[in-house]
């Protein structure tokens, strides 16, 4: 992906932020974060920077407010997938009870009488984000399997003209904007320009 287009990007101390924005439909907007490190090899400083200062403020306090002159903007075409069962996931977390045949399900699945046990088995989730010259793609699913066979499918500073080359490693996240959360996170080390 190339651009000279005004794009909207921070500049921080040691890294900057690109924001590309998705198409919006509805009541949530969404828009892609790249970090880019000033240093070649600056992406785990990086990410100990923002893991050691309260990560939801430092991610708010750096997203670009408005569009500035690039010069010159590279992003390289990257596929980043992930499949994972979740369950553990879930059970560390703290969410014990769907996967014990006392939960009651009846508010979710309508049973004839009498309601037979059920309980999830396993959680697998699937994410991929995709970046090339037409722009990005993100997706996710998840799918619960019951034991009975059933599926749910459940302020920066201004600048003048701007280089964001990511020809070196980086860091890229997906958040809905209104609220914060970030949906997605990942890093790319070995670009391809």
């Amino acid at each position: 992906m190339t651009s000279t287009n005004d794009q909207r990007i921070s500049c921080h101390p040691g890294f900057k932020v690109l924001l590309l924005p998705y198409e919006s439909k509805g009541n949530h907007e969404f828009s892609m974060h790249i970090y880019l490190p000033d240093e070649r090899d600056g992406l785990q400083a990086l990410v100990r920077e923002i893991s050691s200062s309260g990560t939801a403020e430092f991610l708010d306090r750096c997203v670009p407010t408005r569009h500035v002159a690039v010069r010159n903007l590279r992003i390289p075409k990257f596929q980043v997938s992930s499949k994972i069962d979740a369950r553990d996931v879930l059970k560390g977390l703290g969410l014990e009870l769907p996967f014990h045949f006392t939960y009651d399900w009846s508010e979710m699945i309508e049973f004839s009488e009498p309601a037979p046990p059920v309980a999830v088995q396993n959680v697998l989730h699937e994410c991929v984000v995709e970046v090339n010259e037409d722009g990005t793609m993100a997706a996710a699913a998840t799918e619960a399997d019951l034991m009975m066979g059933f599926s749910i499918t459940a302020e920066e500073e201004p600048a003048a003209h701007v280089d964001f080359m990511a020809d070196h490693p980086s860091l890229f996240l997906i958040r809905e904007d209104k609220s914060g959360i970030v949906l997605f996170t990942g890093q790319v080390v070995n670009p391809l320009l």
